[in-house]
């Protein structure tokens, strides 16, 4: 059971974040090229990792390894960049206003 819950979950939870991380660098390529292919290739490489769990492929597992290396620099790197970008900073601070834009017309 242990090893259902541990590996089971483990290798879902990289499937799904290989994926969205995929996805999201695909989204950030139009606007920072080398961080957007920078994080597909880090997500295809979790995604390898988990499906190298579920198959039991060692050499996959190695490269999903390599991406949980990988994955602190990647967190830096993008900190740096919203964090240098002031109107990226001003929206995530403000509230959601959403409703405004209804109501307001």
């Amino acid at each position: 059971m242990t090893e259902v819950i541990f590996v089971g979950l483990g290798a879902l939870e990289a499937l799904l974040g290989g994926l969205w991380l995929v996805g999201t660098g695909q989204v950030m390529i139009g606007e920072r090229r080398v961080l957007g292919i920078v994080t597909v290739l880090l997500g295809l490489a979790y995604f390898g990792y988990g499906a190298g769990e579920w198959l039991r492929i060692e050499p996959l597992i190695a490269l999903g390894a390599l991406a949980f290396l990988v994955l602190p620099f990647w967190e830096l790197w993008l900190g740096i960049v919203i964090w240098r970008n002031p109107e990226m900073t001003r929206h995530a601070m403000e509230p959601a206003r959403a409703s405004e834009q209804f109501t307001s017309k």
